[in-house]
């Protein structure tokens, strides 16, 4: 549709000459303009190979190189391990691996596996600790994500023996041309499992003057480490110098025009690209021209980023290089674009027709974070500050209709269960599916309501855990049959109920077989029974998880993909299946009677 309003647009204008001469004329060509929204918001950073020691300083032995480490059992006291390479492993007590390459702003990510008790410190520049310890017994407190003495916001850590992740950023102390220090060494940012816990944390001891490499310091236990990515940042900014402008007022396109057959009417000098209604001294219906000298830092390629309301082009050494027009209202998108280093003709075309105006540019390069170039971050006016709308749970169950994102996707078809023992889940009501689960706070609702609650998500306020989606029952013809995908399924959703505690019971029914599925909450377990009645004809099957590996481990525990535990407690047979690449939890239910009960134990 908006290739065709586009395109109407240019018709209607055309006896004023009013379209681009220099825009596509072809859909396809507009189309592959378009691609630059598959480009992510930020460059990817360098891989930390893990396929051999080479890019690490002489090693104690206590680091060596596997294929993979898996819990022993759910209080994981000690790692399995399959020989080969891609996951760093280390035993014992203040053993220290070093990086060759030196840093000094660095942003960090990784994962990493820890036994019971286990401590680590990622060393920045060789001296400044970020501790990753066990604290998932631990309560509200606990090592996990400390610095120094400040602890982390709030405990968010696994189980032992499961992965969890890390992303930070690491801000290197400042000091001025006499040597004096300015500012502490710092860490702008700490996530652990996608949730904040650390924010703008100072190291107070004293910072090296040069760049030192990282460090891997293990204190006790054990731990492994795999998909370490890096990123090193130089101070060095992307710079917008002698910029030029010419304004067209009562210009009442809806497109783009073509400025070579306008005249300014007028010009000047900006030292940045904001507050456009200010210079247009208008609301509405007003075009510019924005002119200067990009100054580019470092040879390599750039990745560039617009925001425009109504819309805009942006060119570099005469190329066009960002086409932005969005119906309606503000675009966002991206391109890349190989420069050297020097200075470079930039140019921004812009029209406003009504209600808002606005251009931000952003980009990211070659040890150049993503910054704004003369522009500031996108302001909506007329929204209010967003500020956390929490939803609690106290005596009893919160049963909460929300849309959820699972696995980046948004699902509309759910519901959400806040337990009074601090375990809470999101469910799919449409497929009969367990989501995610987590613990501690219930969530944030106020995607819900502020600013009309556009977005209806229910916000967990705590990290989660993302359990196998899709249908729970399903007519196999055989074993290896795959299952069915949730367009195909004849499941039909029957409801639910509430007991007493406020906590429901969904319904199903497949083929005259009816399903009950609940979920309860003790200690730090996700209890689920699902009970079955009908006759099955002995091929009716439950697939309780899905990962790219499924482990038996002790006292009848299976690690998911160490991503979470489960415990089945069914006299009914398991079965560990291979579909598509990945293995597969199955159970035959059904198969002795026409009434049975599964119950299974989650623990993460």
């Amino acid at each position: 549709m908006k290739h065709i309003f586009y395109y109407t647009s240019c018709l209607i204008l055309l006896f004023l000459g009013a379209c681009q001469k220099d825009r596509p004329t072809d859909a396809e060509e507009l189309e592959d303009m378009a691609t630059e929204k598959k480009l992510a918001a930020y460059l990817p950073a360098e891989t930390f190979s893990l396929n051999d020691l080479s890019r690490f300083k002489q090693a104690t032995t206590a680091w060596r190189l596997v294929s993979a480490a898996y819990p022993t059992s759910i209080s994981a006291t000690d790692f399995e391990t399959e020989a080969g390479t891609g996951v760093l492993l280390a035993s014992g007590e203040q053993q220290t691996l070093s990086s060759k390459a030196t840093h000094a702003d660095l942003e960090l990510e990784l994962e990493y596996l820890l036994t019971k008790d286990a401590e680590v410190d990622v060393l920045f520049q060789e001296k400044y600790p970020l501790k990753l310890a066990d604290s998932w017994s631990k309560g509200e407190s606990g090592k996990n994500a400390s610095v120094e003495d400040q602890l982390a916001s709030q405990n968010v850590s696994r189980s032992p023996g499961l992965w969890q992740q890390l992303k930070t950023r690491f801000r290197a102390a400042e000091y001025d041309d006499n040597g004096n220090k300015v500012a502490n060494a710092r860490l702008d940012y700490v996530y652990i499992n996608d949730v904040l816990v650390q924010d703008s944390v100072e190291f107070t001891s004293n910072n090296p003057l040069e760049a030192n490499p990282l460090q891997f310091r293990l204190k006790q236990g054990q731990v492994a480490i795999k998909n370490i990515k890096w990123k090193a940042l130089s101070q060095d900014s992307v710079l917008l110098q002698n910029i030029r402008y010419q304004l067209f007022k009562d210009l009442k396109v809806d497109a783009i025009p073509d400025f070579t057959q306008l005249e300014a009417d007028e010009t000047g000098t900006l030292t940045s690209l904001t507050k456009l209604e200010d210079l247009a001294k208008s609301k509405d219906y007003f075009g510019l021209i924005f002119e200067g000298d990009l100054i580019i830092p470092h040879d390599g390629n750039y990745l560039f980023e617009t925001n425009i309301d109504d819309g805009g082009d942006l060119y570099i050494d005469g190329n066009l290089v960002i086409h932005n027009e969005d119906e309606p209202g503000m675009g966002t998108e991206r391109a890349m674009v190989e420069l050297t280093a020097g200075k470079h003709e930039l140019k921004i075309t812009f029209y406003e027709e009504v209600w808002f105006a606005w251009i931000d540019v952003q980009v990211e390069g070659p040890k150049t974070e993503k910054q704004y170039v003369a522009s500031e971050p996108i302001f909506y006016p007329w929204k209010s500050k967003v500020k956390d709308l929490e939803l609690e749970v106290k005596e009893e169950a919160v049963v909460q209709r929300a849309f959820v994102n699972y696995q980046n996707e948004k699902r509309t078809h759910t519901i959400s269960v806040g337990h009074p023992a601090g375990v809470h889940y999101s469910y799919d009501l449409r497929e009969g599916s367990l989501l995610k689960a987590w613990k501690g706070k219930f969530a944030d609702v106020g995607d819900m309501w502020i600013d009309r609650g556009e977005s209806q998500l229910l916000d967990p306020l705590n990290a989660v855990v993302e359990f196998t989606a899709g249908v729970p029952l399903a007519r196999l013809d055989a074993a290896n049959s795959d299952w069915p995908k949730k367009a195909s399924t004849e499941l039909q959703p029957k409801g639910y109920t509430i007991n007493d505690k406020g906590l429901p019971t969904f319904q199903y029914e497949l083929d005259a077989i009816q399903l009950e599925d609940f979920l309860d909450a003790k200690e730090d377990k996700l209890i689920r029974q699902m009970s079955f009645k009908g006759n099955a004809k002995n091929n009716m099957w439950h697939r309780v998880a899905r990962a790219d590996r499924i482990r038996a481990i002790a006292d009848n525990w299976y690690s998911i993909g160490s991503n979470y535990y489960m415990k089945l407690n069914t006299k009914q047979a398991v079965d560990i299946r291979v579909s598509e690449g990945q293995q597969e939890l199955v159970v035959n239910v059904l198969k002795n009677g026409e009434e049975d009960v599964l119950e299974y134990e989650l623990l993460w």
